[in-house]
């Protein structure tokens, strides 16, 4: 039986009904870049322009996503903002250089910002530095996200001789061709409820390559891999201190030493209850110290849970090494596949280990020190 046209349309209409009043899905906000300074009743479609245009001590805020790259030559404050209709607040270089360059003198406050797609640039003497940051005067991050860069050496953030300090901010996820994938720190260099994680360096200090002064409150170095030593921190001949609970975890060297810290002809020092822990590599697991490096375990602080495939699961203490315990610190829980589960101390080179007061090694394995007898107080 023939089915009447009547419906055939009342079909039609229903359809286009339910159409019309199907929900769309949210068109996704514009990445388009503003910046605005409040003080010039202006607003600028690159960072680079506001800057130009900026006063002294100006406040620039920062909407949407601005590509490119910046040169800061005044004391400014850059501030993200995301209001209705802008993306996260972001800076990416894509792929130009360096994503902000702080010349010498020059004081900085960068808030609750992302800092992305930067590439370095060249300095002479130092090679293609600085993915994310190449600071040369003084730059404080709040609330502020620095990941995605990259660069032959300090593929987060390279401070060139001046002064970083980081305030609940993170580094994560930079790579460096070579050293210092998270940072590279010529100067002083401070870390507040921050973290570095989750970089990878070509060759050696995946989180931090420190060549200046180094001190965390309450931050973490995690999760970090380099191709050949010193995952979480390389310290040359310069200062690392870890204060409140700062913890370096859960890094790896793949083909060198010092799976934590390697400390060569430093100094580095742990206080309060701050840790070593969880970290990798085919000797010292938690930290090597050589070189005449000083590492000194103060109050509470502890390295544990770290492994070594061959030497030293906590520490690897080598040519002319000084290691002291202080307080109620320790060293357990560690393992070696060879030899010296908490500290393997070769004092034919000079290297000594101190206990002092109530401080402890226990419960590594193999065992708690090797060779026999080279850690006096130390058995098992």
């Amino acid at each position: 039986m023939r089915r009447p046209r009547f419906a055939g349309l009342l079909l039609g209409v229903l359809v286009l009904t339910v159409l019309a009043w199907a929900p769309t899905a949210a068109a996704a906000p514009p990445s388009k870049c503003l910046v605005i300074n409040d003080a010039l009743n202006a607003s600028y479609t690159s960072l680079q322009a506001a800057q130009d245009a900026a006063s002294p001590g100006a406040t620039l805020w920062v909407r949407g996503t601005c590509t490119g790259t910046t040169e800061v030559t005044k004391n400014l404050t850059l501030t993200g903002q995301r209001p209705a209709g802008f993306t996260a607040p972001t800076l990416n270089g894509g792929g130009q250089g360096s994503v902000l360059t702080i010349d010498s003198g020059i004081t900085v406050t960068i808030n609750t910002l992302t800092i992305t797609g930067g590439s370095g640039t060249n300095v002479e003497e130092a090679g293609t530095i600085g993915g994310g940051i190449l600071n040369n005067g003084s730059v404080a991050l709040n609330s502020t996200s620095v990941t995605g860069n990259t660069a032959p050496f300090g593929g987060g953030i390279a401070n060139n001789g001046g002064s970083v300090t980081l305030n609940g901010t993170s580094v994560t996820g930079n790579t460096a061709g070579t050293n210092g994938a998270g940072m590279l720190n010529f100067g002083t260099l401070t870390l507040n409820d921050s973290s570095i994680s989750g970089n990878t360096a070509g060759t050696n200090g995946a989180g931090i390559l420190n060549f200046g002064t180094l001190t965390l409150n309450d931050s973490s170095i995690s999760g970090n891999t380099a191709r050949q030593d010193s995952a979480g921190i390389l310290n040359v001949n310069s200062s690392v201190t870890l204060n409140n609970s700062s913890s370096i975890t859960g890094n790896t060297a793949a083909g060198g030493d010092g799976g934590g810290i390697g400390n060569n002809g430093g100094t580095v020092t742990l206080n309060d209850t701050s840790s070593i822990t969880d970290n990798t590599a085919p000797n010292g697991g938690g930290i090597v110290n050589l070189s005449g490096g000083l590492v000194t375990l103060n109050h509470s602080s502890s390295i544990s849970g770290n492994t070594a495939a061959t030497f030293g699961g906590g520490i690897y203490n080598i040519f002319s090494g000084f290691v002291t315990l202080n307080d109620t610190s320790s060293i357990s829980g560690n393992t070696a596949g060879t030899d010296g589960g908490g500290i393997y101390n070769d004092f034919t080179f000079g290297g000594s280990v101190t206990l002092n007061d109530s401080s402890s090694i226990t419960g590594n394995n193999p065992n708690n020190c090797a060779p026999p007898g080279s850690v006096p107080g130390c058995t098992g």
